[in-house]
């Protein structure tokens, strides 16, 4: 069986801190053409996060930093995003007869780029940051909240992501072809279904911090932006609405890699459980990281 993928926002996958490059370390300094980086600082780069590549390139403190000659999604990878959880024993019995490979990508769909997170969505008690300012300074500097900010987090740091509009294939052996394909597409619907429910509460979530937000704009509890034309709830906004353009367009979809946030990571989301969402955001797209289609 084969299947085509397209990708929607950039997917990053790397080994994080094991497979981690450092500057006079694991390289002498980043100096790369315009087409293998996006929008970053390279003098500035002290570590590196590859993505998936069948060479090494660590270790290497007299050379430049360089691109791969070539990548790959690791299998693993590729089936725990398709197949998701394993449930019981049955269902494990099933995915073994389900068959992998590594997918091989060009490395002129790998681009070296900052991260972006939405920072100061969730901040302390009001309450307990009066009392640990009285303790410290005078309450009236204590009781203002930071001012929600976009920007790139960590600006030291570069990801090597798939970029978005790439496509490639993934052929799937099945053993069993006729049990193991009915199970196979079950659990693909099943995560397309997953997705869409990950993706509405990426947009709760979002309506609940502008929401929050605007209360302490209301109570003048916000420190005032160092930027004054940063509009931090039209920019909340702007992710909701394309957001809700990806639910609205019926895309067959899931998440794949890293930085997606707790709730593109869980996959069953009880409302009544408070959760502080890491809202890693692409700066091209405005989604969040790790979105792929599925034809």
């Amino acid at each position: 069986m084969k299947l085509k993928f397209k990708t929607i926002s950039p997917i990053i996958l790397s080994s994080r801190t094991e497979k981690a490059l450092y500057k006079d370390v694991d390289f002498k300094e980043v100096t790369l053409d315009k087409m293998s980086f996006e929008d970053i600082d390279v003098q500035n780069i002290k570590i590196i996060y590859p993505f998936y590549g069948y060479e090494s390139r660590d270790l290497l403190p007299e050379k430049n930093f360089s691109t791969a000659k070539e990548y790959y999604i690791p299998a693993s990878s590729l089936k725990g995003a398709l197949l998701g959880n394993k449930k019981s024993d049955e269902e494990n019995s099933l995915r073994r007869k389900i068959l992998f490979q590594d997918v091989k990508i060009n490395y002129s769909h790998i681009k070296l780029r900052n991260i972006y997170k939405f920072q100061y969505l969730y901040q302390e008690d009001k309450e307990e940051i009066q009392n640990q300012g009285n303790q410290a300074k005078n309450a009236n500097q204590a009781n203002k909240y930071k001012t929600p900010k976009y920007d790139v987090f960590f600006p030291s740091v570069a990801i090597e992501m798939m970029k978005i509009g790439n496509e490639f294939e993934c052929e799937i052996l099945l053993k069993e072809p006729i049990t193991s394909e009915e199970f196979f597409k079950k659990k693909l619907d099943e995560n397309f279904n997953i997705t869409q429910n990950k993706l509405k509460n990426y947009v709760k979530e979002i309506e609940n911090r502008m929401q929050e937000i605007k209360s302490w704009i209301k109570k003048k509890e916000l420190e005032k932006p160092e930027d004054n034309d940063e509009n931090y709830i039209e920019k909340l906004q702007t992710i909701e609405n394309n957001i809700n353009e990806l639910l609205n367009s019926n895309k067959k979809m899931i998440f794949l890699g890293g930085y997606k946030g707790i709730l593109a990571s869980l996959s069953k989301f009880d409302e009544n459980t408070k959760v502080q969402n890491s809202f890693y955001i692409d700066n091209e797209t405005l989604l969040p990281y790790g979105l792929i289609e599925i034809n």
